[in-house]
């Protein structure tokens, strides 16, 4: 199991954190000794969270910011609230696929491609939700918002329709076409 101390020494290694013999957990990517890079942003999304899966929708990251949930959920919230878990986000999809096969067995958190966490926008690309999109693409979504549907099952299984018409509540850069 990783071991995860938030050593208040910013000159500590992850390395050196293992080896402490310290009661506790060393944390992958934690903002103690990883260099923050360039333009990526240390911000909770509770809209990121929210879009993770109905479970989340109860709460926010501020109430999550327990360690055994940044371990045992990684891939979701180091990805969506990396300010409370004193992390550096991830910066690819694969990255936040590792953090699952870095942390305890069971690891339940969940990535998504294009997330508005590791995926740059395109200039001139606005991040919205149009129930009206939705509203339009076929029989089975006009009774339906954004809102309601955008949770990470349907923004998977429905990427095409939910994607392009809500990536603001899927939390995704909307596809280019």
């Amino acid at each position: 199991m990783l071991r995860q101390v938030l050593l208040g020494d910013a000159s500590v290694s992850q390395a050196e954190c293992m080896q402490s013999g310290t009661k506790g957990d060393c944390v992958t990517k934690s903002l103690i000794y990883t260099p923050v890079p360039e333009g990526v942003a240390i911000e909770d999304s509770d809209t990121c969270l929210k879009a993770s899966g109905s479970g989340w929708n109860a709460y926010t990251c501020n109430q999550l910011a327990a360690i055994h949930h940044c371990v045992g959920y990684a891939n979701t919230l180091q990805r969506c609230c990396p300010k409370s878990c004193h992390v550096v986000p991830p910066t690819s999809f694969q990255e936040c696929l590792d953090l699952g096969k870095s942390g305890p067995e069971g690891n339940k958190g969940v990535c998504v491609s294009r997330s508005l966490v590791y995926t740059p926008v395109p200039a001139g690309a606005i991040i919205q939700d149009s129930d009206a999109c939705l509203q339009a693409s076929g029989q089975g979504w006009k009774s339906y918002t954004c809102s309601q549907k955008a949770t990470v099952h349907h923004c998977v299984t429905y990427a095409r329709t939910l994607q392009r018409c809500c990536p603001k509540s899927c939390h995704v850069v909307p596809p280019a076409s």
